[in-house]
C-alpha cells in the first residue's frame, strides 16, 4: 500500500510557498547535508537508502519554492502488522529554516493519514533523553511521552542514552463515527 503526498503546497510566514512531497533520489544530497548539521551521529548514505528500499518505509521532504528545494525531511514506516501505526524514524530541518513550522507540516501529513484510516492508528517515535527541543516540539504537536527506554541508543564510542517513546493518538472528539475528522 503506497502513500503519496506530492504537490501539497502551503504558505509559510516570510516565505513564498512550501511544497511537501515524496522523497526522490535527487533529494539524497540535501537530506544528508541536513542530517550532518542536525545530528552528532548522522545516518550514512547507505543507511538512508536502505531504509527507503524497505517495504512500508517512506520519506517526505519540504521544499521552499521557488529557490530552496529540500529544506526538511521526515522518514517513517507503516506497521505491517496492523497497517495503522506510523513510526517516525528520523526527521530534521535545515538550520536556516527552523521555527517556520516545516516539521509540524510534515507531521500533519502523518496525522492526516491516520485520521483517514479511522481512530485505530497512532504515530510513534523515540527521542533521546537530552533532546529537550524535540520533546517540546512533539508535545506541542500532540504527542505524549509514554515510556522511557533505558540505554535505547548506543553511540559509536560505546556510551548509551535513554530514549523517551512518544505517541500521538487521535483525540476521540476529533474522529466522527464515519472515521473522518469532526468539523
Amino acid at each position: 500500500m503506497g502513500l503519496s503526498f506530492s504537490d501539497k503546497k502551503q504558505p509559510v510566514p516570510g516565505n513564498p510557498e512550501v511544497r511537501l512531497r515524496d522523497i526522490v533520489p535527487i533529494d539524497t544530497r540535501a537530506i544528508l547535508a541536513i542530517e550532518e548539521e542536525s545530528f552528532s551521529e548522522p545516518w550514512l548514505p547507505g543507511e538512508f537508502l536502505e531504509f527507503l528500499r524497505q517495504k512500508g518505509h517512506y520519506g517526505l521532504v519540504a521544499d521552499i519554492l521557488p529557490y530552496n528545494p529540500t529544506v526538511a525531511y521526515l522518514l517513517f514506516s507503516r506497521d505491517e502488522k496492523n497497517g495503522y501505526d506510523l513510526t517516525i524514524a528520523n526527521m530534521a530541518v535545515n538550520r536556516q529554516y527552523r521555527r517556520l513550522g516545516l516539521a509540524s507540516r510534515l507531521i500533519s501529513i502523518l496525522v492526516h493519514a491516520i485520521l483517514q484510516g479511522g481512530k485505530k492508528g497512532r504515530i510513534i517515535t523515540e527521542v533521546g533523553d537530552t533532546n529537550l527541543v524535540a520533546h517540546l516540539f512533539l508535545a506541542a504537536n500532540g504527542f505524549r511521552a509514554v515510556r522511557m527506554v533505558r540505554n535505547g541508543f548506543r553511540y559509536e564510542n560505546g556510551d548509551t542514552e535513554d530514549l523517551y517513546r512518544f505517541v500521538w493518538r487521535p483525540r476521540r472528539s476529533s474522529i466522527g463515527r464515519d472515521g473522518r475528522r469532526a468539523a
